[in-house]
């Protein structure tokens, strides 16, 4: 399970840094300033940001199924945490998609 999470994880990792890498290459052929720093700064940022989001809608959803120290846990407790856990990344992971979808970066000028 841990391999397919790496991979599955890995996939977002890798097509980050390369976004940002083509990014960084465009914004040089336009503007003659290289900007690597403040936009891996921008994806630090970023990680941070939607790490804390996660964390703050986790801890919503576990307070709406009313899950709580000490309190039985009933079968909608279960089934609630388990949307909690699946089908709120899958809809974070749809979103985040979107913006792929609208990715274009020219392709380099021949040089001759």
């Amino acid at each position: 399970m841990r391999g397919a999470t790496g991979l599955l994880l890995g996939v977002f990792m890798v097509t980050q840094t390369t976004m940002i890498g083509d990014a960084a290459d465009d914004g040089e052929r336009r503007t003659g300033q290289r900007m690597d720093g403040i936009a891996f700064a921008g994806l630090t940022f970023v990680g941070k940001l939607s790490g804390a989001v996660a964390t703050i809608v986790f801890g919503l959803a576990v307070a709406a199924i009313g899950y709580s120290k000490g309190v039985p846990v009933t079968p909608a407790m279960r089934d609630g945490l388990w949307a909690a856990v699946t089908l709120v990344p899958a809809a974070s992971v749809a979103l985040s998609i979107l913006p792929l979808l609208a990715y274009r970066v020219p392709e380099r000028a021949a040089t001759g």
